[in-house]
Order: C-alpha cells, then sequence, then structure tokens
C-alpha cells in the first residue's frame, strides 16, 4: 500500500528520534547502575573500616578492659544498618554478639535487605557474607571480630527508592520524546511534503503542455530548490523545443512550399497544353527541385551533427593552409566582384574534423563574399588565442542589426528578409556552422554593424 511522503517522514523520524532516546535511557541508566554500583561497595568498605575502627576505640589499654556499654550501641547501631557484628576477647570468649542481643531483628533486617535486592538489584548476585578482622591497640592484639552482611554491596530503603525514581524518570522521558518525536516529525514532514506537493502539480501542468507554469518561490531546504530551479530550466528547454518544433514546422512548409507550387504550376501548364515545354521552363523546374534537394540535404546535415549521429574523424592538420584552399576555391567569385582578399596567418597545427572544419569555413567565407559589395575587402586572420585557434573572417559588407544578431545561427533565419532565395539560401548553413563548433568542443562569435560588415571568430581547441 502506497503512503505519502508525509507520513513515512512521520514515522521515520518518530522512530528515529524514539529509537536514540531509547538507545541513550539503556546506555545512561548502565552506566549509572554501574558506577552507582561502585559507589555502594566502596561505601560498604568504608562502613566496615567504620565499625571496626570504632570497636577497637572502645578498648582501655591501661585498664585492660572493654566499655561494654558503648559496644553495646555501637553494635546495635551497626546492626539496623545492616551489619551483624560478634566480637571476641583475645582469649577468643565472645564479649559482644549481635545475634544474641536481638536474633529477630538480625533476622528481619537481613530479610529485608534480601528481598530489596532481589526485587531491585538481581544483577549484583548478591548474599550473605562473613569476614573476620583482628582488633588490634598500639599493635597489640586485642581481640577479634566477625562481621556479617550481604555483599558485595546492599541498597538501602532510600536506595531502592533512588532506583525506582531513575527508571521511572527515564519512562517519562521516553514516553514525552515519542510525543514530541511525533510532534516535530509532522512539521518537518509538512514543510517538506507541501513543496513537492507543488512541485508534481507544477510537473502535471509542464506535461500537459502548460509551459507557463513555473516555480516563483524558493523552499528554504536547498535540494528542494535546487531541484525547483532544475525543473524550471527543464520547463523553459521544453517550452523553447516546442516552439522551434513549431517554428522548424512553418519554416519547412513555407521553404518548400514555394519550390513545389512553382514546379506544380509550371508542369501543370505543360501538361495541359497552356505552355508548350521549352528548355527554359524545364529549367527552371529543375532549379527549383535542385532547391529542394539542396534543402533537404542541409537539414540532414544538421540534424545528423546535433544527434551526434556521425563521429569526429579528428586528425592533426595545418589550418593555414585549409584556409589557402577554401580561399582558392573562391577566387573566381573574389574576382568577379574585385573584392580585396587578404589572408594573414602562419602554420597552426590543429586536431579536428579536416572536413568538417573545411565546410565551417567555407559557410563564413560564402556568406561574406555574397554579402560584400564590388571592390569591397575580405580579410581572414589567424592566430592563437589563449588555448584555442581562432579564424577571424572580416568582410566590409551590408553587415547585420543588432537586433537580428543573436538569431543568427537558427535554422530558416535570414538576417535581411528582403534577400531572395536564390541569394539568401534557406537559412541553414550558419546552424551548421554554430553545431559543427559545438561538437568539437569550439565556439563561434560574431560582431557586426549595418551597413559596415561583419566579423565572425571560430575559436578551435589547440
Amino acid at each position: 500500500m502506497e503512503q505519502s511522503i508525509k507520513s513515512k517522514l512521520s514515522i521515520s523520524i518518530a522512530f528515529i528520534v524514539v529509537l536514540t532516546v531509547l538507545l541513550i535511557s539503556i546506555l545512561s541508566n548502565l552506566i549509572i547502575k554501574n558506577e552507582f554500583t561502585k559507589y555502594k561497595e566502596k561505601q560498604q568498605l568504608g562502613k566496615i573500616e567504620e565499625i571496626v575502627n570504632s570497636i577497637q576505640d572502645q578498648y582501655n589499654i591501661k585498664e585492660n578492659k572493654w566499655d561494654e556499654k558503648n559496644i553495646n550501641n555501637i553494635g546495635i547501631s551497626s546492626l539496623n544498618e545492616g551489619y551483624i557484628i560478634k566480637i571476641y576477647n583475645k582469649d577468643n570468649s565472645i564479649l559482644w554478639d549481635a545475634k544474641v542481643a536481638n536474633m529477630q531483628l538480625c533476622k528481619d533486617i537481613m530479610d529485608e535487605i534480601c528481598k530489596v535486592m532481589e526485587n531491585n538489584f538481581q544483577v549484583a548476585n548478591g548474599k550473605i557474607i562473613s569476614e573476620k578482622f583482628e582488633l588490634t591497640k598500639f599493635g597489640n592484639n586485642i581481640g577479634n571480630m566477625e562481621i556479617e552482611y550481604y555483599g558485595p554491596f546492599f541498597l538501602s530503603q532510600n536506595d531502592s527508592e533512588f532506583i525506582k525514581s531513575l527508571n521511572y524518570i527515564f519512562i517519562v522521558i521516553g514516553i514525552v520524546s515519542f510525543i514530541i518525536a511525533i510532534w516535530v516529525g509532522s512539521i518537518l514532514s509538512k514543510n517538506i511534503s507541501k513543496p513537492i506537493s507543488k512541485m508534481i502539480g507544477v510537473t502535471k501542468h509542464i506535461a500537459n503542455g502548460e509551459y507557463e507554469y513555473r516555480f516563483d518561490k524558493n523552499t528554504k531546504i536547498k535540494e528542494l530548490s535546487e531541484l525547483q530551479n532544475s525543473i524550471n530550466l527543464m520547463a523553459d528547454s521544453i517550452e523553447n523545443q516546442e516552439n522551434l518544433r513549431k517554428q522548424l514546422t512553418a519554416d519547412m512548409a513555407h521553404e518548400l512550399r514555394t519550390p513545389l507550387t512553382s514546379v506544380s504550376t509550371h508542369l501543370e501548364a505543360m501538361i495541359t497544353g497552356l505552355w508548350e515545354p521549352s528548355n527554359k521552363r524545364l529549367e527552371s523546374c529543375y532549379e527549383e527541385l535542385n532547391r529542394i534537394t539542396t534543402l533537404v540535404k542541409d537539414l540532414e546535415k544538421l540534424a545528423n551533427v546535433e544527434n551526434g549521429c556521425y563521429k569526429l574523424q579528428k586528425v592533426p592538420f595545418d589550418m593555414f593552409e585549409l584556409l589557402k584552399k577554401v580561399s582558392y576555391n573562391f577566387e573566381y567569385k573574389i574576382k568577379e566582384k574585385k573584392i580585396k582578399f587578404e589572408l594573414i596567418g602562419e602554420k597552426l597545427i590543429i586536431e579536428a574534423d579536416q572536413d568538417r572544419i573545411y565546410q565551417v569555413i567555407t559557410n563564413i567565407l560564402s556568406n561574406a563574399i555574397k554579402y560584400t559589395n564590388k571592390e569591397d575587402k575580405i580579410t581572414i586572420k589567424l592566430y592563437k588565442e589563449s588555448e584555442y585557434a581562432v579564424c577571424e573572417i572580416i568582410d566590409t559588407g551590408i553587415g547585420i542589426s543588432q537586433n537580428e544578431l543573436p538569431y543568427i545561427f537558427e535554422r530558416f533565419y535570414r538576417a535581411d528578409k528582403s534577400r531572395n532565395r536564390k541569394t539568401g539560401g534557406a537559412g541553414i548553413g550558419l546552424a551548421i556552422v554554430k553545431s559543427i563548433l559545438q561538437a568539437h568542443n569550439g565556439k563561434i562569435q560574431v560582431n557586426s554593424q549595418l551597413g559596415k560588415g561583419s566579423s565572425f571568430k571560430v575559436f578551435l581547441p589547440l
């Protein structure tokens, strides 16, 4: 049966607290009993020594006789405290015997002691002990003494009440701790479960496509706060992906609709006899179909890069030589537009997928030539910057507005909406460039001013 996190937390916290208190109580009880036992044993030894010394003090060595009245008082007092004494003269005759003085009292006291110890301190394993002591005065023997007592120690009535009170206190502490644990567990579980319940609600809305839902306030619990931030970031990412998907669908439809409509119209007109087939009209159809093919290939390339469907074939090569090859391929177009072209740099070895980097430079340089006016200038610089090889392509062309710069790497985006499809392409080239560089752990930076030109910086790890 499923339980709520609140219930589980309450039970868990209560269990931990109660278990902790129980262990502390047991441990404390054992320690106290152990220390109390040592104390009582020491106390008993001291008491026995005190009795022996008191009896010895009752012998008058000058008169060579005992103070029998005080001995009787000491004997009765000791008996009341649980010590049955018997005193012998040095000739071994009995001077005083507690059992003779009051046999019934001796029996009652020892029975009471045994009863108390059996009820409260069985672990002591006590029994009736009898010990003999030599009585001396100034080093001379004056007699002997027997002391009968319950050992290794025994408890008085007050001691017994103390032990009971101690056990009662531990029981009360346990009960109070349990109540407090339930109360604290309930509060803590509520504080934790409340934001979790809210998270569940928000994630359900997001799962249903309601991407506007977010957490606007973090909790005081670090982990839950981080989880909320992660959910917000996830929602942002899903919303962006959904928007991109919708935009991609719309852009694809837009890009394909025009050439397909043109081809369809031309072919229909020729089939119905409205137009006579001609090389010019067939070439027009071929160009439009070729545009569709190119668009599909570019999208396929982009998808492969972004999805990691192909492995980069990284090899060491001279970046400067690659720039020379790309520049040579555009030599005719550069001369045709009378563009002033300059390649600046020197040998620089990098490790990358040469074909993909060739494609990156080709796409950027192609755009630079396309949107640079006649007799303007294009410069390519190659140099090191920190841990990167930097290829900077600078043109003095038409430039890009600051408002449009953040979007130029999005698929199907054209900075100049007035560009026709023959000159402007489908807006896939720079998206491919960015994806290839990201796959190489590289990056691209753009600076541009409308009417003054652009600078594209390609960063590749050395």
